[in-house]
């Protein structure tokens, strides 16, 4: 089985990078969870969808049940931290396509609250849940920064896949990313080097596979259409070409 975290710095592409390789790993038979964590959850459009569900980190009844305390709850309160998520997958998941289903958690730690928070509670033991436990191919298109490598929801991985455009911050992202990640474990990095421009070179960055995805007027015009991602051909391929590699190396 193969599971992806999809990191890098905020509007870098990494929504657009999860959705694609989510529908092309579910069209090669592979029975498919796209996990959206990021705050301002996107992916059920950059899949296709009309609408986005509510995010787990909403469902202030769940969190209450599941966690024993009410949202909102901080420091000295008393509360579960290790709720229990297993029916949760199946019971919130809803199906993009045959093969594919979405999961949206929202954003996985508020300011201010950090593990004290039971929304973020339940949420960091949600996606520890679904990427180590579930018998199935797992995409997680995580929030921007550097946070979720702290809070070490993406150790199970196979693989980290660091998006980057060309910007020196996003370089920089890049090189802390991979870094991070070898840190926690994980054997496996990748990049795509997103909205590329000519002339350009990527982030010295010690990764084991790597693709290319130029700008393109294409993408933009979809989005506001509201169409899926991959029906642009320069991502698609350049995805494809990416999850081959994978996993190529993922079966040694």
């Amino acid at each position: 089985m193969v599971k992806l975290g999809i990191v890098g710095k905020g509007g870098v592409g990494k929504t657009t990078v999860a959705a694609t390789l989510s529908k092309l790993l579910a069209e090669r038979g592979y029975e498919v969870l796209a996990v959206d964590a990021d705050p301002d959850p996107d992916l059920a459009y950059s899949l296709g969808l009309d609408e986005c569900p509510t995010p787990v980190v909403e469902r202030d009844d769940l969190i209450e049940e599941r966690t024993g305390a009410p949202p909102g709850t901080t420091l000295g309160a008393v509360f579960r931290v290790n709720p229990r998520v297993s029916d949760l997958p199946d019971r919130l998941a809803v199906e993009v396509e045959p093969g594919l289903r979405l999961l949206v958690v929202g954003r996985v730690e508020d300011a201010g609250e950090g593990c004290f928070c039971p929304a973020a509670a339940l949420a960091r033991r949600l996606i520890r849940h679904v990427v180590a436990d579930r018998d199935e191919a797992i995409v997680v298109d995580t929030d921007a920064g550097l946070e979720h490598f702290g809070r070490r929801v993406l150790e199970a991985v196979d693989w980290v896949v660091i998006v980057c455009e060309p910007s020196v911050k996003s370089f920089k992202n890049a090189r802390e990313s991979a870094r991070l990640a070898r840190r926690l474990g994980i054997d496996r990095v990748a990049l795509v080097r997103n909205k590329w421009v000519e002339g350009v070179d990527g982030p010295d960055v010690d990764v084991d596979a790597s693709v290319t995805i130029p700008e393109s007027s294409k993408l933009k015009r979809l989005e506001l259409q509201g169409r899926p991602v991959w029906e642009d051909e320069t991502v698609r391929e350049a995805c494809e070409e990416l999850l081959d590699r994978m996993l190529e190396l993922q079966r040694g």
